[in-house]
């Protein structure tokens, strides 16, 4: 293990302490650009480390160019969305729920009625697509709105610099 990724460690504790998430400690810093193999390949972007398991995941863009200091804010809001994990899973369920519930009441239906009309059966597989298409569409906008939460608690708990400017300073 490097300096830079023992510092970065040490950072993650602490921020991890700060924010009330004691017992939470990444043990690994692996340098990425991508997590996952093929279709589910998931860009890993400067601002947003991830966390998999207890290993941080980070943007070789940012390797050598920050101060020691200066992991601590980059990695709160990472740290917080760790702990919202559970309420996008609930979240999820429950969006997606009023299709799949549709859905098996249009199975069992069919299966009580072999007989039912085409145009029925065609209206209610367009009104399934469109309860899941929306559910998905809230699915997302429910990530978005959890990273944009757990971006205020971060500031809230390490304050924000004068001018609501970032405190992070890049070096060339």
């Amino acid at each position: 293990m490097s300096a830079e990724d023992g510092a970065i460690l040490e950072a993650a504790r602490r921020t991890s302490d700060l924010l009330g998430l004691a017992g939470f400690y990444p043990t690994s810093v692996s340098w990425q650009s991508e997590i996952g193999i093929g279709r589910g390949t998931k860009v890993v972007t400067p601002h947003l480390p991830e966390l998999e398991g207890s290993k941080l995941i980070i943007s070789p863009i940012l390797q050598g160019r920050l101060d020691s200091q200066d992991w601590g804010s980059i990695l709160a809001s990472p740290l917080i969305l760790k702990g919202l994990k559970g309420f996008y899973n609930i979240g999820a369920l429950i969006r997606v729920s009023p299709g799949l519930l549709f859905l098996a009441g249009f199975l069992i239906l069919s299966f009580a009625y072999p007989r039912l009309d085409s145009s029925l059966i065609f209206g209610f597989i367009v009104a399934d697509v469109i309860l899941l298409v929306l559910g998905a569409y809230s699915i997302l906008r429910l990530g978005r709105r959890l990273v944009l939460e757990a971006d205020k608690e971060a500031a809230d708990a390490l304050g924000t610099a004068e001018n609501g400017r970032s405190m992070v300073t890049i070096q060339a």
